[in-house]
Order: structure tokens, then C-alpha cells, then sequence
């Protein structure tokens, strides 16, 4: 079985969140694209908000960026839908 991941073209600026910063897709290990919550935030597995930077770019519970594939669709992997405190 072939596994193919959804890729997504950006036109134009990105969607903002409550706060005006920039909300980026996020994907998860299998290619699709996570949902947001209604304050614009991207929200994990766990129905919890992805912990941003200072910039609006999502970011692991250690506050290092997570990683993007070839195409630059950023990824949610294992274990980094905790939320930074």
C-alpha cells in the first residue's frame, strides 16, 4: 500500500489568529491537515492548542520549530502536542 501525503498550495497571505499572528498548516504523520479552533489556533490529536512562537510559527512543548517535509508543510509529530507553561 502506497502511502501519499495531501500537499497544499499557498496563495496568498495566511489566515491570522485572534491575536493577528499568522496561522500555519500544520499536518499530521499522515499528510493531513489539522484543524483550528475558534480563536484561529491550530489544535493537536489531543484537541489542545499546537504551542506557538513569538512569531505565530508553531513550535514543540521544548519551544523548538517543529519539522517541515520536503514541500515545507510543517508536521506534528510524537509527543509535541503538549502545550508550553
Amino acid at each position: 500500500m502506497e502511502n501519499h501525503c495531501l500537499q497544499t498550495e499557498r496563495v496568498g497571505p495566511l489566515p491570522t489568529d485572534a491575536n493577528k499572528r499568522p496561522v500555519y498548516p500544520v499536518v499530521d504523520g499522515d499528510g493531513r491537515q489539522l484543524p483550528t479552533d475558534e480563536t484561529g489556533a491550530v489544535v493537536g490529536h489531543d484537541g489542545k492548542p499546537i504551542p506557538t512562537d513569538s512569531s505565530g510559527r508553531p513550535v514543540g512543548a521544548d519551544g523548538s520549530p517543529l519539522p517541515t517535509d520536503s514541500s515545507g508543510n510543517i508536521i506534528l509529530t510524537e509527543g509535541t502536542e503538549a502545550v508550553k507553561t
